[in-house]
């Protein structure tokens, strides 16, 4: 029984269902489902199977909303002829009512590309709010849930030769992902779209990079979280690297990250021209020139220090203990940086904090650098762009943690929860300034650059 991912991607890579043909070339689709292939190695459950009738009859009646909303889309776009298509998840925030990951995408769209109408695709998970982001939006979106769930309803009530009945999921789901392109391909036709624009979501965009080469439509991914040499699924083991496509451009924050794309994901390092350094596709409201930030290279206050802590689902139960330390010692203070997509109340208790402690919540970018002398987390992107922008970061030793590149520059060290104290940090933090300023360029990125943009499409 193959259990390891090399086995499994090549034995998927064997089946004529892991093809999808494009005149004289093939292109593979086993990336397509990594993370399908990592859920059967590590034998989780399928939530469905234990999902009561009732549960499972609200599920159909979304999708089939999903399905009707998406096939409205179409039509809406046949008659609009977007020029673009858009890619993400399904996220309303900000001006745009849009994924705030890249609002700098809609916001070039909007300065240089005016007439140019665009239709969405989102990935969405059914919840109670769904309903709502539609209203909110109120514009052409493409539900990717409902083209699985058609695609789902075709390839059950078809005969599908299954080789491997212990792999069944799999395979099944190798024809659901192709049957996916291809439907992704006839309506990028239909419609009349140019360019496939997309967050790199290493989960699903790759059925949009392959039915954008299947329709000789242009892509372009935007990178938009860290590249991280813990995802090791994404080194696609065991599958032809030549049948792998990516983007036909993939912008890259900075010449850090560009670099990491090569050294962690070697199909990227089979196509160098392809990625480039564009900024990032945050909103442009996201970003302040130096001058802003100037006030933080002339901190020498070390008789205080205040610790800005990352909310980091995973790794919170270490997070909880040096926040528990820190109350104890006056000299200290904690900071906040929360995520925009959970509950306040329920971050500030996972943290272990309550109304009664002393803390602040930091959300805006002026506001941390001129607050925070150290930041303090496991794996967050966050840390990486505290370094860009000055400012010495604190790995907490436990099983998430996955800053190894951080701390090989010397702009961050890895401590234990007993280690973190004032005598040590207000002794060490000069060295660990010193140490940011000189790297900090490295890591330092700006907003999407307009004229790479105009460049590409």
């Amino acid at each position: 029984m193959k259990s390891n991912l090399r086995d499994l991607n090549i034995y998927l890579s064997t089946l004529s269902q892991s093809i999808i043909k494009d005149g004289d070339f093939a292109y593979s689709v086993v990336p397509c489902i990594q993370n399908d292939i990592l859920n059967y190695i590590n034998k989780e459950k399928n939530k469905n199977s234990q999902r009561s009738l009732i549960e499972i009859i609200k599920t159909h009646i979304s999708m089939l909303a999903l399905v009707l909303i998406s096939i409205l889309s179409v039509v809406l776009c046949i008659i609009k002829r977007p020029k673009f298509g858009i890619y993400s998840v399904d996220i309303i925030k900000g001006r745009y009512f849009s994924d705030p990951r890249i609002t700098g995408v809609y916001e070039y769209l909007k300065s240089q590309h005016r007439d140019a109408n665009f239709i969405e695709f989102v990935h969405s998970v059914v919840a109670r709010d769904t309903f709502y982001k539609i209203l909110k939006r109120r514009r052409p979106v493409i539900y990717l849930e409902a083209i699985d769930y058609i695609a789902s309803i075709f390839i059950k009530s078809s005969y599908i030769k299954i080789i491997d009945p212990d792999l069944r999921d799999l395979e099944l789901r190798l024809f659901t992902i192709r049957l996916r392109i291809k439907i992704l391909s006839f309506v990028f036709s239909i419609i009349g779209v140019k360019t496939i624009l997309m967050i790199d979501d290493f989960r699903i965009f790759q059925s949009f990079v392959i039915a954008s080469k299947l329709s000789r439509l242009k892509s372009v991914a935007f990178q938009h979280g860290r590249f991280s040499q813990y995802i090791e699924h994404l080194r696609y083991e065991g599958i032809d690297l030549k049948k792998c496509a990516t983007p036909d451009k993939t912008i890259a924050w900075n010449g850090f990250w560009r670099n990491a794309l090569f050294d962690l994901y070697p199909v990227y390092d089979l196509n160098k021209e392809s990625v480039v350094v564009g900024g990032s596709p945050r909103s442009s409201r996201d970003f302040f020139s130096d001058i802003d930030f100037k006030q933080n290279q002339d901190k020498t206050r070390v008789s205080t220090l205040s610790l800005l802590f990352v909310y980091e689902p995973h790794s919170l139960v270490y997070a909880r203990e040096v926040i528990d330390r820190i109350k104890m010692s006056p000299e200290m203070t904690v900071l906040l940086k929360l995520r925009p997509d959970i509950d306040k109340s329920k971050q500030i208790a996972d943290l272990g904090l309550s109304d009664s402690d002393k803390f602040k919540i930091l959300s805006d970018w002026k506001e941390i650098i001129e607050q925070a002398d150290l930041v303090v987390g496991t794996y967050s992107t966050f840390l990486y762009e505290c370094v860009g922008f000055g400012l010495p970061v604190i790995g907490i030793n436990c099983p998430k943690l996955e800053i190894d590149d951080l701390v090989s520059y010397g702009v961050a060290i890895k401590l234990d929860a007993d280690q973190i104290n004032y005598k040590y940090l207000s002794s060490s933090i000069e060295e660990l300034r010193s140490r940011v300023s000189n790297s900090k360029s490295l890591f330092k990125y700006d907003k999407l650059n307009y004229s790479i943009m105009d460049s590409i499409l």
